[in-house]
């Protein structure tokens, strides 16, 4: 009686109800008492197993149609067994009637569950694990395979049209082909680099040869190659090894022509430098821009990226913590102090702004206590990425 199952709630149904009518009858059919109280320790005893076919069957998510055939024989079983307590003390012959037919239930439900639901749930655990092995595979693509296209820039840049000239100026050399941009977390080298790829003259001469990738701390050059195919459309390459992944990586590149190339590595770290110079090939126009919190002196350049002056500073924050065109109640002091206290960092003075925006001002003043006590400006539990910004920022 192989059968599929799902977590029904028909199926379920049928099978607490069965065992139910087992404990009722099993004291009052005294003929059958034996016979009952053996089929009632069946059943408790499938029960974990019949548990676990219906968590299953809710993952793999079954039609419901596949569960009537063994619904049917639960409930079929229901009414024998409530059949046995309507049979007489005096009724000698039907006992035997009903004995056997309790006996073949039993015997039927120990074969099924011990030969084909164990098969039913290796099958169905095997099924389970090559969906989750497909999910994986597909996570790995989309984070390591996804598209190497420009993220959009925020809604509000302030301080960075001076920077994204400089840095236009120092790229565009021709006898430069990586820059490093260079600053401590939350100085908005990211954004610059943004910034740099929507840019209508870069757009102009790299056109649809723009990539950008972020990469990890520990970056594999076999996977930033594909990342690289895939963007383009191409097949991906069968890589060996490192040797392998730069000579398909310089096909790559001369592929793409005639149009100049230009890579963005974003967040690098000290670990990714030879992973830099895999990606320097000597294409012409082709540019390299890093953006690191480290400096990188084996590069060609390096723009170090500043923090924001008071007016940008001020602009920044009050984007953030006041309603725009509304009025605020707060002092200008107090403003002051809070955007001195951020120390020009962009990072800081966004989520800052953020987090006081419609607050009354005792939130204001209880915040600067807290940085005078030496509370990390931008994680008050301690974060160590900010253990730098704190009340030093404010003198």
């Amino acid at each position: 009686m192989a059968v599929s199952f799902i977590g029904s709630a028909a199926l379920g149904a049928a099978f607490t109800e069965l065992a139910k009518a087992v404990e009722d009858v099993k004291d009052k059919a005294v003929k059958f008492k034996s016979i009952l109280k053996r089929l009632a320790s069946t059943l408790k005893s499938i029960e974990p197993v019949f548990a676990e076919i219906e968590r299953l069957n809710r993952v793999l998510d079954r039609p419901e149609e596949e569960t009537e055939m063994f619904t049917d024989r639960l409930i079929d079983a229901k009414k024998l067994v409530r059949q046995c307590s309507k049979i007489r003390w005096w009724n000698y012959c039907m006992k035997p009637f009903y004995a056997k037919k309790l006996i073949e239930l039993e015997d039927s439900l120990v074969k099924f569950f011990q030969i084909d639901v164990q098969a039913r749930l290796s099958i169905d655990s095997r099924n389970i694990l090559a969906r989750v092995n497909e999910i994986n595979v597909k996570l790995d693509r989309s984070l390591f395979l996804g598209s190497c296209g420009v993220p959009d820039v925020p809604d509000h840049i302030v301080g960075l049209d001076l920077p994204h000239k400089e840095l236009k100026l120092q790229l565009l050399k021709d006898d430069v082909s990586v820059v490093v941009i260079s600053a401590p977390e939350g100085y908005g080298k990211t954004t610059l680099a943004k910034m740099f790829c929507h840019d209508d003259e870069i757009q102009g001469i790299f056109r649809d040869n723009i990539f950008f990738v972020t990469i990890l701390k520990t970056p594999k050059l076999e996977l930033l190659v594909k990342k690289l195919f895939r963007h383009e459309g191409y097949p991906l390459p069968e890589i060996q090894n490192d040797d392998d992944a730069i000579n398909q990586l310089e096909y790559l590149q001369k592929q793409i022509g005639p149009n100049p190339v230009l890579l963005i590595l974003d967040d690098a770290w000290p670990e990714s430098e030879s992973l830099i110079q895999n990606f320097m090939f000597p294409i012409p126009g082709y540019k390299i821009l890093v953006t690191s919190r480290f400096e990188f002196p084996g590069f060609d350049s390096t723009f170090k990226l500043q923090l924001l002056n008071d007016d940008d500073a001020t602009d920044l924050f009050c984007h953030w913590a006041f309603t725009q065109g509304g009025s605020s109640c707060v002092p200008d002091d107090l403003v002051n102090e809070i955007v001195r206290g951020c120390g020009g960092f962009p990072l800081a003075l966004t989520l800052v702004g953020q987090s006081l925006r419609g607050q009354p001002e005792v939130i204001w003043r209880r915040t600067l206590k807290e940085w005078a006590e030496g509370k990390s400006i931008l994680y008050p539990n301690g974060d160590p990425r900010c253990r730098n910004m704190n009340t030093e920022a404010m003198v």
